[in-house]
């Protein structure tokens, strides 16, 4: 099993800037037909759902059947095939499978319908273009991503194994939010946790550039300081 994180990074894209922790995990974990692989999404140390949108990247190979969490996305069928879009009140208790799918500034959605904005949910962008939800997150062309709920439900997305076997787990969390997201993620096997993880935020461009000619401005001072 490996759990390799990495370092938060700052992407800038048509003025927006999804300021992003990311955190990954892979495994491969031996399962049932029926054993149910769950990747969950909280709204972390900061107890606020606010600015909380958390991309997934994740791929389960079992029996040489390659599945695509954001490839094979569907807008209108949940279940669907092997994936199930909901939520659940605490990490690993009953899972809630949503019925209301809905469109929200150009995304796909699956909505828990716990908050007025449909939150806790499941988000796909599939489009060509970015895409950008709620004025503050960054969806790229194809990008799946998880919200959680407002009184710390978590958004799940479920994998039901359709054989036994030997399940190979590649998953990326990250943060898609311009305000900076705070989420803790989870990667469980029929409720057991394989992986615990959070995805932080790091400050806005705008916020390390002051903090930089903060610097390089007591630097310059001291500088001159000692040439007096």
């Amino acid at each position: 099993m490996r759990v390799a994180p990495t370092l938060a990074a700052l992407v800038c894209f048509c003025g927006l800037v999804p300021v992003a922790g990311a955190v990954s995990f892979d495994a491969v974990v031996p399962v049932v037909a029926g054993d149910v692989i769950e990747f969950a999404v909280g709204f972390g140390p900061d107890g606020s759902f606010s600015n909380d949108t958390t991309g997934l990247a994740a791929t389960i190979t079992l029996g040489g059947v390659h599945s695509d969490v954001a490839a094979d996305f569907s807008p209108t069928s949940n279940p669907n095939g092997v994936w199930q879009y909901g939520w659940s009140a605490t990490l690993g208790s009953p899972f809630v499978l949503s019925t209301d799918p809905a469109v929200r500034d150009g995304v796909d959605t699956w909505r828990g319908d716990l908050a007025a904005d449909g939150n806790p949910g499941e988000y796909h962008n599939g489009t060509t273009g970015v895409l950008v939800l709620g004025n503050t997150a960054v969806l790229g062309p194809g990008q799946f991503a998880l919200h959680p709920g407002p009184g710390g439900e978590f958004a799940v997305v479920r994998y039901v194994a359709p054989e036994t076997g030997a399940a190979s787990i590649e998953s990326l969390f990250t943060g898609l939010d311009t305000f900076g997201t705070t989420t803790d993620v989870h990667v469980l096997l029929n409720g057991t946790a394989l992986f615990d993880g959070f995805v932080g935020a790091v400050p806005e461009p705008g916020t390390l550039l002051l903090l930089s000619c903060g610097v390089a401005g007591v630097a310059l001072l001291a500088r001159r300081a000692t040439h007096r």
